[in-house]
């Protein structure tokens, strides 16, 4: 079935689409990845882009996508805030990565097709909620 025939949210949906793809760090190219809008990639990015613009309503299948993995991502930043504040003031630094591959290399189980933004997003609301410092893993031989 094409985007065009699906069930749309309302119009006015568009704002709290676009802040659920910003709060998790992704970019139109990233979004339509995690979506999976067929077609070239520009296309793609188009797609999306006028979800997020409200130039076209967002399909019903598409917000489920979205919401489920921004609830994920709520869920795993509650779950390291309090892992987190558990740990203490003497816990080490929180680490994220410099790029998507160093994320892959270091932990490919967790973050499947995720972008390295994604995990900065999630790191920074951990540090905004407990105060922790965010430092980028070191480099093999460092």
């Amino acid at each position: 079935m094409k985007y065009v025939d699906m069930p749309k949210r309302d119009i006015a949906d568009a704002a709290t689409f676009h802040l659920m793809l910003f709060d998790m760090g992704l970019h139109n190219q990233q979004a339509a990845r995690l979506i999976g809008v067929p077609g070239p990639q520009k296309d793609a990015e188009r797609t999306v882009s006028r979800w997020r613009e409200g130039l076209h309503a967002v399909p019903v299948p598409v917000w489920t996508i979205v919401a489920e993995a921004h609830a994920l991502f709520e869920a795993n930043a509650q779950r390291l805030i309090e892992a987190r504040r558990a740990a203490g003031a003497d816990a080490p630094p929180l680490v994220t990565y410099r790029s998507t591959n160093a994320l892959y290399d270091a932990v490919p189980e967790t973050f499947g097709q995720l972008p390295v933004q994604y995990h900065w997003a999630l790191m920074l609301r951990v540090s905004k909620a407990t105060g922790a410092r965010v430092e980028y893993a070191k480099a093999a031989g460092e």
